[in-house]
């Protein structure tokens, strides 16, 4: 991290990432606490992600730039109604990539 800004009247900071091929690839992370979070990543991500928004509970958005399966953008809502157990956890099947996410419930 290079440099960090909190205005702690608006709850928010913003947090500035330098390049690094091996390490983090933020760029500049802005979160309000608790309401979202904005992520900016730089290019050389290999998956091709250069935004990420977070509404805290409520949405998330992502934003991709030069994918060879042309994705550009990607969005989840979550819905507050679907009742979730606590002693379960969930597993988030994404068909078009073979991949499953495991998703834990935290206290």
């Amino acid at each position: 991290m290079i440099l960090r800004r909190r205005f702690p009247y608006e709850f928010k900071t913003i947090e500035h990432y330098e390049s690094s091929m091996t390490q983090s690839y933020w760029k500049k992370m802005i979160t309000i606490d608790d309401v979202y979070r904005k992520i900016f990543f730089y290019h050389h991500r290999k998956d091709g992600l250069i935004y990420r928004e977070e509404r805290i509970g409520d949405k998330t958005f992502e934003y991709f730039k030069g994918r060879e399966d042309k994705l550009v953008y990607r969005s989840v809502k979550y819905d507050p109604l679907i009742p979730v157990l606590e002693e379960k956890h969930m597993y988030i099947e994404d068909k078009h990539y073979e991949k499953k996410y495991y998703v834990k419930k935290m206290a």
